[in-house]
C-alpha cells in the first residue's frame, strides 16, 4: 500500500480526534478560541480559554496506549508548541496577560472508528 493512501486516513483520524476533543472541551466549560492555529513554527490543536486562564491543547489520536501517545510529545514538540504559543500571544495581545497552560488530551479509538477514551493531562509540559 502507497504512502499516499494511508495519510487521509491519517489526516481524517486526527480531525475525528480533534472534533471529538473540542466536544468534550466545551462540555467542561472551555471556551473554544481556535483550532489549528499556525504560525512559522508549527501548529497547535486547539486554544481554549476556561477562568481566564489560556490553554493550548495538543491532541493525540491513537488506536493503542495511553502511554504511546504521551510519548509521541516529545522535547522539540513542546518546544514548538511553546514557540507557536508564544506567536499566538504576540498577535493576540488582549491574551497576553493572561495565565497560560499547556494541556494534552488523548483520545483512544478502535479500528472500526469507536471511541474507547478521552483523558486529558493538565498542565502536560511541565516535566517535558
Amino acid at each position: 500500500m502507497s504512502k499516499q493512501k494511508i495519510r487521509p486516513n491519517i489526516k481524517k483520524i486526527g480531525e475525528t480526534g480533534e472534533d471529538l476533543a473540542a466536544h468534550y472541551l466545551i462540555s467542561q466549560g472551555y471556551e473554544i478560541l481556535f483550532r489549528n492555529f499556525h504560525s512559522a513554527y508549527g501548529e497547535i490543536d486547539i486554544i481554549a480559554m476556561l477562568n481566564e486562564e489560556v490553554v493550548f491543547f495538543e491532541v493525540k489520536t491513537r488506536s493503542s496506549k495511553v502511554e504511546n501517545a504521551l510519548r509521541s510529545v516529545s522535547r522539540k514538540k513542546c518546544r514548538k508548541l511553546r514557540q507557536t504559543a508564544a506567536s499566538f500571544l504576540s498577535r493576540f495581545q488582549e491574551y497576553e496577560d493572561n495565565l497560560t497552560r499547556f494541556d494534552i488530551i488523548v483520545i483512544i479509538i478502535g479500528k472500526k472508528g469507536q471511541l474507547y477514551t478521552i483523558q486529558h493531562f493538565d498542565n502536560a509540559f511541565a516535566d517535558i
